[in-house]
């Protein structure tokens, strides 16, 4: 789901919203995630590419980041982010790659959408629910993973994982793997934060930006026009 156009110009505020989090080359690096050889190998092929990011520049909604690995695993990104949870449609990576830079794991499966292969989504849906709460996170929220269609997903893997610095592929669905990725990374983006997002595959582009106007300054609204 791309953005029309007049949000474009919520994208100078949005850097200095109190409900965004910062994003600049001066933040802090995150801290190393040590990944566990449990989540390596198997029948599936599990692997872990690792690719810290060079930069983490706020870009205009819209704009075509080229990342470095499939699935991206930090760099430039879109001013909002992704709700937390579960998506059933895909979204641009500019909007989850800013989840894993406040520290999300992004869970990814290869299929158009969630209706083509619910199977698989509900696998991967487990191990998000397995993931224990973060203690930073509003209860609403529970913890920062985020379930989401890929199609774009490289020819031969069916599943992968995203965290700030690292991606992890298979072939196939391998949940033991695949938690214990997640369970290594989750909290080791740059900016350790647990906002719920404002974009989501299940809401209007009007409901995102009715909440950006609530969130933010009456500027903001002015500049959405709503």
């Amino acid at each position: 789901m791309r953005l029309r156009p007049a949000l474009l110009a919520l994208v100078p505020l949005l850097s200095t919203a109190p409900w965004v989090g910062c994003s600049s080359s001066s933040s802090p690096p995150a801290t190393p995630a040590a990944i566990p050889d449990a989540a390596l190998g198997g029948s599936c092929g599990a692997k872990v590419v690792s690719a810290p990011p060079t930069s983490a520049n706020h870009v205009p909604i819209g704009t075509d980041v080229t990342y470095s690995t499939n699935p991206p695993c930090g760099g430039d990104h879109y001013a909002i982010w992704a709700t937390w949870g579960v998506h059933t449609q895909p979204l641009p990576p500019e909007y989850w790659v800013h989840n894993e830079e406040h520290g999300g794991v992004v869970l990814l499966y290869r299929c158009a959408d969630r209706a083509a292969c619910p199977a698989l989504a509900a696998q991967l849906e487990a191990v998000a629910a397995q993931m224990p709460a973060d203690p930073i996170c509003d209860p609403s929220v529970r913890t920062r993973v985020v379930v989401i269609p890929d199609p774009d997903l490289p020819d031969g893997v069916q599943v992968a994982a995203a965290a700030w610095g690292y991606a992890w592929t298979a072939s196939c669905f391998d949940g033991d793997r695949m938690l214990a990725f997640a369970n290594a990374t989750e909290g080791h983006g740059r900016e350790q934060e647990c906002a719920q997002g404002y974009v989501s595959d299940d809401a209007g582009v009007g409901d995102v930006a009715a909440e950006a106007a609530d969130a933010a300054s009456s500027e903001v609204a002015d500049a959405i026009g709503e």
